[in-house]
């Protein structure tokens, strides 16, 4: 699915699919869904189209840069001890269009949501923050089986306190996640330090799971403002 796709084409997509047809100087760009369809036409005569995973937080629009991961099961983590897991995240794949022979040249056309979409508010009514939700199982050992709906990704848990702590979800910000991408998967990578009880610090790593694989465009890095924090505060409740 991820990679350059030679035009016309028709792509499936979670269930939904990509149509690109040439008609005369242009060419016309459809996504199907069911009874539904959405055109947009492209005004030049030869372009190409690639597809790579984007942050799950574009749709249906940006109302947030928060991603809040809630566990199948509460997790306990020992005292000063550090767990790595697997858990998964939606998936949402970018439509680009541009030269193969310049990623530079690459616009964002469009992006598909494979997964349904839910959002919750983390913290208190008048100062808490809206999130996209997604409820994960959980994986203590890296699963076999690939998931096309979803997103993988490789938390590392890090307790620095001195008692058992219970874990429930985990928050991530799209500023600074790096995705990385094989033919049929995406994946990420975070930390999650305990720094004590119901209060944690998640970060993005830049370096991927695989080395086969290809990092995907950062959208939200791109117009990332100065001073931005690598590292993201839960401070109500993990």
């Amino acid at each position: 699915m991820f990679g350059w796709h030679e035009l016309p084409a028709e792509i499936p997509i979670g269930g939904e699919r990509l149509a690109f047809e040439t008609l005369d100087s242009h060419w016309l760009y459809k996504r199907i869904k069911d009874d539904k369809e959405t055109e947009r036409m492209i005004l030049t005569e030869k372009i190409e189209c690639f597809l790579a995973p984007v942050e799950p937080l574009l749709t249906p629009k940006e109302l947030t840069s928060l991603l809040l991961l809630e566990f199948e099961s509460p997790l306990w983590l020992e005292p000063r001890k550090d767990k790595r897991i697997f858990v998964s995240a939606p998936l949402e794949v970018g439509v680009y269009v541009g030269n193969r022979h310049s990623l530079r040249s690459l616009d964002l056309l469009d992006v598909i949501s494979c997964s349904k979409q839910k959002f919750t508010l983390y913290g208190q009514v008048h100062d808490g923050m809206i999130c996209k939700y997604f409820n994960t199982p959980v994986w203590v050992q890296e699963p076999e089986s690939e998931t096309p709906d979803r997103m993988l990704v490789e938390l590392l848990l890090q307790n620095r306190t001195g008692t058992w702590v219970q874990v429930t979800q985990t928050l991530l910000s799209a500023f600074h996640m790096t995705i990385f991408f094989g033919q049929q998967s995406a994946m990420m990578r975070a930390t999650m330090t305990i720094t004590q009880e119901g209060l944690a610090e998640t970060q993005m790593s830049d370096s991927p799971l695989y080395k086969d694989t290809q990092k995907a465009i950062q959208q939200f890095r791109t117009r990332r403002l100065p001073g931005i924090s690598q590292k993201f505060v839960m401070e109500w409740g993990i």
